[in-house]
């Protein structure tokens, strides 16, 4: 089973971004869309869930960032033209645990992706540069 978790960040006040909208949505080959889960962001602005994962499939994303900050009522200086973040991926294996964080705003948004399984061991140290690491039982792929 694979875990994806997030942390969503209000890039105009760095809060944590809560009761944020969220649709996990499986993306198969004929592109037909099925929706796997529907959730919202703690009051941390964090999400955490576990889902079956199958290697190779496209899955999407929807983050209601559009509603997070009409809900706001921050007063405006232009058109808020942004109505939800979509960010497509796939997973290398059925069981990977992948972490999305994402920093938005009303008419933009910026978004990483990272692993939180071992991401330092074997001979690194912590005087060397930093290198993200995605981790499985499997294989491990260094990001310089």
């Amino acid at each position: 089973m694979a875990i994806l978790t997030s942390h969503f960040l209000n890039g105009i006040n760095g809060t944590h971004a809560a009761a944020v909208g969220v649709v996990l949505i499986h993306i198969e080959s004929n592109g037909i869309r099925n929706k796997i889960l529907t959730s919202k962001s703690d009051d941390g602005g964090r999400f955490s869930h576990d889902f079956n994962a199958v290697v190779g499939v496209k899955y999407e994303l929807l983050i209601a960032s559009g509603s997070y900050f009409e809900g706001l009522r921050l007063p405006q200086v232009g058109t808020q033209i942004l109505e939800e973040i979509v960010i497509r991926f796939s997973l290398p294996e059925a069981n990977a645990r992948c972490h999305i964080p994402v920093i938005m705003s009303p008419n933009s948004y910026s978004c990483w992706w990272s692993s939180w399984s071992q991401i330092f061991y074997g001979k690194e140290k912590f005087n060397e540069p930093l290198r993200l690491k995605y981790v499985t039982p499997n294989k491990a792929i260094t990001l310089y």
